[in-house]
């Protein structure tokens, strides 16, 4: 039986990124072996005294708490979509000072990025996002829904935002904001309307990576609609079979007099995302990786 170390940062344990985080450190010790999880306090933790034993198989950590000693023959760890320059500095001096054997990442891998990894045997990797549970298909009562955070990576979002707002529909939820800390839907609320939604329309994020909710719009049911952007069809987003790439914004009348195509579509996003990219999967991914690494 294998023995985990899971190592997780600071912060909001509700927070998109250390919720999923947390969870892909659980899937794996849960099916496969015993677990030890360190939680780092503080809100600005970028090096952590792992004072544990060194008899841990595989260590699944953070690049943002960087340990002073490595604690396991194998250690992997994910990267996540929020990167800026100053974390790419971080995680470049993190994988020279600790040789994780493996980084999953989250968004679009320079080649620069993936041969200072390669110095270093550390193999760098891109991973889709991953959603944590499977939600069932329920009846839907909402044509079409917008949310988010209105900002300069969401180009088109604000636009399709007002668009729908102007319609002043009551099934119509459109409520994007520019405040992160006001948005008008709880986490609860957010998924109880996202999982009523015929169409969720969005303005991805142009030549960067598939937004995350992109997932759980689709493992919810609902019929995504938006621009093309890097990698879709490589993860499973198909124009046409698992969501509707939309061109511009008169694309989306057209769409709303649709009341037979979201079924179709929603159902097949919601299978392929429930197919291939749940947790559980990407920790076995990680296992076979490991397998292959490790004699």
């Amino acid at each position: 039986m294998l023995k985990i170390l899971s190592v997780h940062g600071p912060g909001n344990p509700d927070a998109a990124w250390n919720s999923w985080y947390t969870h892909m450190g659980i899937a794996l010790p849960e099916s496969l072996g015993e677990t030890t999880h360190i939680i780092s306090e503080g809100t600005d933790t970028y090096t952590l005294d792992l004072r544990v034993d060194d008899k841990f198989d595989i260590a699944y950590i953070q690049p943002f708490i960087v340990p002073t000693k490595r604690p396991a023959p194998f250690i992997y760890s994910f990267v996540s979509d929020y990167q800026n320059k100053r974390d790419e500095l971080l995680i470049k001096k993190w994988i020279k000072d600790v040789r994780p054997n493996f980084i999953g990442s989250l968004q679009t891998i320079s080649k620069d990025f993936v041969d200072y990894g390669k110095k270093y045997n550390c193999l760098i990797k891109l991973m889709p996002w991953f959603v944590i549970k499977k939600l069932p298909f329920i009846e839907k009562e909402i044509t079409a829904m917008c949310t988010g955070f209105i900002g300069n990576s969401y180009k088109e979002l604000i636009t399709i935002n007002n668009y729908l707002k102007n319609l002043n529909r009551k099934d119509i939820v459109a409520v994007c904001g520019s405040d992160r800390t006001n948005f008008e839907l709880s986490n609860k609320d957010y998924e109880h309307f996202i999982s009523r939604t015929k169409y969720y329309m969005s303005g991805a994020i142009h030549d960067k990576y598939i937004p995350p909710k992109y997932y759980e719009v689709c493992n919810a049911g609902a019929c995504l609609v938006s621009h093309e952007t890097f990698l879709m069809k490589q993860c499973g987003f198909i124009d046409g079979k698992t969501y509707i790439k939309i061109n511009n914004i008169n694309d989306i009348q057209h769409i709303l007099k649709d009341d037979i195509k979201w079924k179709e579509i929603g159902r097949a996003g919601q299978k392929m995302i429930q197919e291939k990219h749940t947790v559980n999967i990407r920790a076995k991914q990680i296992m076979e990786i490991y397998n292959a690494n490790i004699d």
